[in-house]
């Protein structure tokens, strides 16, 4: 039920991008990865092989997750768009 609410209504509300730490990912059968938001623990599916195979265990340390999430109820978001991306370290320099 609210599936089909948050589908409905998704397209009326507005996206908002959160970047948070990719906290794991796993490479066998089907690639994806860890992440928390908010506190909760998601793990979804995410093509991360060529990533996993150019950094390694690197990989954690030097991407980040970015989420385009549109707010459906007070804690229930659907999900537009999820990237792993480089991390921006430019602000340390």
């Amino acid at each position: 039920m609210i599936y089909s609410y948050g589908y409905f209504v998704q397209s009326k509300k507005e996206k908002q991008t959160y970047v948070v730490p990719l906290s794991g990912y796993y490479t066998r059968r089907i690639d994806g990865i860890v992440f928390y938001f908010e506190g909760d623990k998601f793990d979804r599916k995410y093509n991360i092989q060529e990533l996993a195979d150019q950094y390694g265990k690197g990989l954690l340390d030097s991407h980040e997750v970015h989420l385009t999430l549109r707010k459906i109820l007070p804690d229930v978001y659907y999900i537009d768009n999820m990237s792993v991306k480089p991390r921006n370290n430019l602000q340390n320099k």
